[in-house]
């Protein structure tokens, strides 16, 4: 009913449905990937699409959906969808935008990338909003001389904001193992989104049952 191999998400609009999906260009060999967007009220009616371009493999993440204009961070790109008109557009992201988005880790609205330049000494942990197209250095720690990490990031504590950085020092000679790593980062922003959410699932509790 619907061309595409991969869901970003399935979105509701007033009385309406919508389906939204993508291509992934390591399947479809493709530099160019289409966004398509399917009315599933009743049916399967494809009512408006995008291509983004440079793309790489990513299933998108729902950033905004106020009064009806749906706001998707996918595969490089900014993608609207305005329910109202039936419009979608593609605006790609700044190249040193879409090098921190891939493989970073999406949580509260924002993407966090933990990141070690080749030969630069440091690992830094960077919170990236894609909506403003900015860069915050969050933590930064030394590796030890002759050295180099290997690691990532995990989500220890969302309600408290808390992040951790894990990973290896290893001697860039050999590759031999140094040292192993654990660095806590925290982000009240993450906390405060988390809060948020939780609060809006719990909207419809009767309270005055307790």
């Amino acid at each position: 009913y619907f061309e595409g191999v991969a869901m970003m998400g399935f979105e509701k609009y007033g009385n309406d449905a919508y389906l939204f999906v993508c291509e992934d260009p390591i399947i479809t060999g493709s530099a160019e990937s289409d966004i398509k967007v399917y009315k599933v009220t009743s049916g399967c009616e494809l009512v408006a699409s995008t291509t983004v371009t440079d793309a790489y493999s990513d299933l998108g993440q729902l950033l905004s959906s106020d009064d009806g204009v749906f706001t998707y961070c996918c595969q490089g790109a900014i993608v609207k969808f305005d329910a109202k008109s039936a419009e979608c557009t593609a605006t790609m992201l700044d190249e040193s935008i879409r090098g921190h988005v891939r493989g970073a880790t999406f949580i509260g609205g924002k993407y966090y990338h933990v990141h070690s330049p080749e030969g630069s000494g440091y690992v830094e942990v960077l919170k990236i909003d894609v909506l403003t197209e900015s860069v915050e250095q969050l933590k930064k720690f030394d590796v030890p001389a002759g050295c180099w990490f290997t690691g990532g990031l995990n989500i220890a504590d969302e309600s408290k904001g808390r992040l951790n950085v894990v990973g290896y020092f290893n001697k860039t000679e050999d590759g031999m193992f140094v040292e192993e790593v654990s660095v806590d980062v925290f982000d009240p922003e993450i906390a405060k989104a988390y809060a948020d959410e939780v609060a809006a699932k719990n909207y419809g509790i009767d309270f005055g049952s307790y």
